[in-house]
């Protein structure tokens, strides 16, 4: 079991879904805070559990973080994560978003 820890400034922490490598994971983020002066913004902050855990070690999970639980992420940094099989429709906003910028670019040069 992992649970998933994602902060507003887009960093990502992997941590085993146990009491204490949560507890040790929430030393390292103060550690790490005050080291570089930083603060976790816990509105901003969310993880993301296994489904298979029950809903009081969740809550703990919560108390031990200071931040809540999401149950769904879509994307992360524009681009989709947990979507299953890859298939070349769930990339197609990649290709959008590259011809957008080719005919931006193209434009600028005929002008």
């Amino acid at each position: 079991m992992q649970i998933m820890v994602i902060f507003a400034d887009d960093c990502l922490l992997f941590i085993k879904a146990t009491t204490s490598p949560v507890r040790l994971g929430k030393k390292v983020l103060d550690s790490f805070c005050t080291a570089e002066d930083f603060k976790i913004n816990a509105d901003k902050s969310r993880f993301l559990a296994s489904r298979n855990l029950n809903h009081a070690r969740v809550e703990g999970f919560e108390s031990i973080m200071g931040f809540t639980q999401t149950q769904k992420i879509d994307k992360y940094l524009d681009f989709p994560i947990f979507t299953g099989r890859f298939k070349n429709s769930g990339f197609a906003f990649i290709l959008d978003k590259m011809k957008g910028r080719l005919a931006g670019w193209k434009s600028k040069l005929l002008n």
